[in-house]
């Protein structure tokens, strides 16, 4: 049977050949927003494509930029045509050495391989055993709660982040990581992606703007691979020797180990270490904290929005009451889920992604060159009134059965869409919707200040300052 990939390239489409340019701002307005592109990126683009339509040509001297808003544009260019708009470029190679070449920075052959290896890995039937793992990490973080709603307010922000690493550290490398490790893990993984956002746009701007943080993030990066590294080994080494009883290989179910034991079923080839690192590195550095901030944005907003609370608490007693949630139990809280998935529209924590087009070609009736950078912007799409009512307003019940019929599919992307969509989408919902269902079960949580919260503008979109809160047992 022929993949879909197979097929495109069987019987590619011809391509368009429009002449008109898209519209954008000219020189002197462009050289204006050049340290707001830098320090917010996020609503710079929205008010681009707000004031210049769905797509905007945006020319920075050494390179030009094509900034697409619209739904039907990122279908276009992200499944329907992906062929033609691969990852190359300034803003790729920008990622690669941080990340390597796992799934979010490879193509071609490459990445065909090791979707193919990793895929097994994200199955349904692999998420139940995972689901385990991710309870008892939830419950282990949750004994210390008491003790916080007895306290003084604290930041929800830090304890999350916690949480997240203690899920995802059990899922991927089971226990083979102190707490002392989790912590500084998590501090790495902070300034990586921090970096990450300061040399991703720095490579598109002049030379002159000076990109802060080179030294931590070298500190980090190798701070994360000893680690990486270190386990891999370790994992190897238990697949090797015996165990007790005469019995070998690894039993310990974690990502990790089924990574090392998985082969490509054509050629039978396993993943290098290097090849294991980069998959380990990319799932750590966009899994955790992305959903982790997911979670904190979700229970912001229910803390603001009684209404929103009460409905939640409702399900959450009919479905559940008292009794540990299990990985089954995720799948008929449909409201929790509409709450995850308004965050993600209205938050859109990943904000954007980015293709190089290979050959000239058309998008929404615009000449787009061979080698121009093409950028999805996934919070534009979310906050397009032309798309969404009132898109400013946060509405779980947008995503209602009802009120979802006959949305396009591209209106909603916040893991992409098309082949490179990403891969661990259901993993990250799985979890969010543990944490929520869990914590909420036994606290109401109370911001201290009705100040509201802003994004701090990076590629993971964190609340800007600490949101503190006060918990109220139920």
């Amino acid at each position: 049977m022929k993949t879909a990939e197979q097929d495109r390239s069987a019987s590619p489409k011809p391509r368009l050949r429009a002449t008109a340019r898209p519209p954008g701002p000219g020189a002197l307005e462009t050289l204006l927003l050049l340290p707001r592109l830098l320090s917010n990126p996020v609503l710079t683009c929205r008010e681009l494509t707000t004031t210049y339509g769905g797509i905007v040509r945006l020319n920075l001297g050494v390179d030009t930029l094509y900034l697409l808003g619209q739904p039907e544009h990122a279908e276009y260019v992200l499944r329907e045509r992906d062929e033609h708009f691969g990852k190359g470029g300034k803003l790729w190679a920008a990622a690669r050495p941080i990340f390597g070449v796992g799934l979010a920075t490879s193509e071609g052959e490459l990445w065909l391989r090791q979707r193919r290896l990793m895929q097994p890995q994200f199955t349904r039937s692999r998420f139940a055993a995972l689901g385990e793992r991710m309870i008892a990490a939830i419950q282990e973080e949750l004994v210390r709660w008491p003790a916080l709603a007895a306290g003084e307010p604290f930041n929800l922000t830090e304890q999350i982040i916690y949480i997240s690493m203690r899920i995802f550290l059990r899922t991927l490398f089971d226990t083979g990581v102190s707490d002392e490790e989790r912590e500084e893990l998590g501090r790495a993984s902070h300034v990586l992606m921090t970096r990450l956002h300061y040399i991703t746009w720095g490579s598109i701007l002049p030379k002159w703007f000076v990109l802060p943080g080179a030294q931590r993030a070298s500190e980090a990066l190798q701070l994360v691979d000893r680690l990486v590294f270190r386990t891999i080994e370790k994992r190897r080494r238990e697949a090797r020797e015996p165990r007790e009883g005469g019995e070998g290989g690894d039993r310990s179910g974690d990502l990790l180990s089924q990574l090392l034991a998985a082969r490509d079923e054509p050629t039978g080839e396993s993943m290098s270490d290097r090849q294991v690192r980069d998959e380990a590195v990319t799932l750590i550095l966009s899994g955790y904290e992305t959903t982790a901030t997911t979670i904190i944005w979700s229970l912001y907003q229910i803390a603001r929005r009684p209404e929103v609370e009460r409905k939640l608490l409702a399900e959450i007693d009919q479905v559940l009451g008292k009794r540990t949630p299990t990985f089954e139990d995720t799948a008929g809280l449909s409201y929790v889920k509409m709450v995850i998935s308004e965050t993600l529209r209205f938050h859109s924590t990943a904000w954007m992604t980015h293709r190089v087009s290979t050959v000239d070609e058309e998008i929404g009736g615009f000449r787009v060159p061979a080698d121009s950078l093409v950028i999805v912007l996934i919070d534009s799409i979310h906050h397009n009134p032309t798309v969404w009512e009132d898109p400013d307003e946060f509405r779980p019940e947008r995503f209602s059965p009802e009120a979802s019929a006959g949305r396009s599919r591209a209106a909603f992307i916040p893991f992409g869409m098309g082949p490179h969509q990403c891969i661990g989408n259901n993993f990250a919902l799985i979890e969010a919707t543990l944490v929520l269902v869990m914590l909420l079960q036994r606290y109401r949580i109370k911001l201290t200040s009705d100040h509201a919260i802003e994004p701090l503008p990076r590629m993971i979109q964190k609340p800007g300052v600490p949101v503190m809160v006060q918990l109220e047992p139920r």
